[in-house]
């Protein structure tokens, strides 16, 4: 019987999603739903795919508006300010 893949698997060889593979029915029976299907696989419309990865983080860090420094000094050293030897006498 003729089987479409739809998850690959190793069989007798290595098979892709969208292959075909004969084989019996109760040999592949496990494989039947989540790996196999009787039908032919349906057509996919044109879908826009999205950078994913590398690509999506890189696209995102150019596109995004330079952020606003908040601290405009560094604060000064509280250790510094609390210290015996800077305290008159």
């Amino acid at each position: 019987m003729k089987f479409y893949v739809t998850r690959q698997h190793i069989g007798d060889k290595l098979y892709m999603p969208g292959d075909t593979r004969e084989a019996n029915e109760s040999d592949v029976k496990h494989l039947i739903g989540k790996t196999l299907s009787k039908d032919p696989p349906k057509k996919a419309e044109s879908v826009e795919k999205k950078p994913t990865g590398r690509a999506a983080r890189a696209t995102a860090r150019k596109a995004a508006p330079a952020q606003e420094k908040k601290a405009e000094t560094a604060p000064a050293n509280q250790a510094e300010i609390a210290s015996p030897h800077n305290k008159s006498e």
